[in-house]
């Protein structure tokens, strides 16, 4: 929404949604890194997550980000982060169809994929 609003209250709206519903993002990811990280390494894992997070999505987004704007155009631009968020999401929820089996199998202490059998 963002995006495609002009200036005024719309754009307003979209800026304070999005700040109440990001958080609807962190708080899962986090739970669902704890749930699977074996005992003792969440904290290791958290950090994993977020480095490799920021690694691969952050440190190259401006860059990116710069590239297509230069081709085509900042509002194009910005579509970019937006698709690549829409296919995370999708990944995510892909990933909850085995996140039982996996949840159950990081806190048996099992790790391949054949223990789950």
């Amino acid at each position: 929404m963002s995006i495609l609003v002009p200036a005024g209250i719309g754009l307003y709206f979209a800026g304070v949604a999005t700040m109440f519903f990001i958080s609807w993002y962190h708080a899962p990811v986090a739970a669902t890194v704890d749930d699977l990280a074996p005992m003792g390494r969440s904290v290791a894992a958290q950090g994993l997550v977020i480095f490799t997070m920021h690694l691969l999505g952050t440190a190259p987004s401006s860059w990116v980000i710069g590239i297509v704007s230069k081709e085509w155009s900042l509002t194009t631009a910005m579509w970019v982060p937006t698709v690549a968020l829409g296919v995370a999401a999708s990944c995510m929820a892909f990933a909850t169809r085995s996140f039982a089996v996996d949840a159950s199998r990081a806190r048996a202490g099992r790790t391949g994929p054949e223990q789950a059998l």
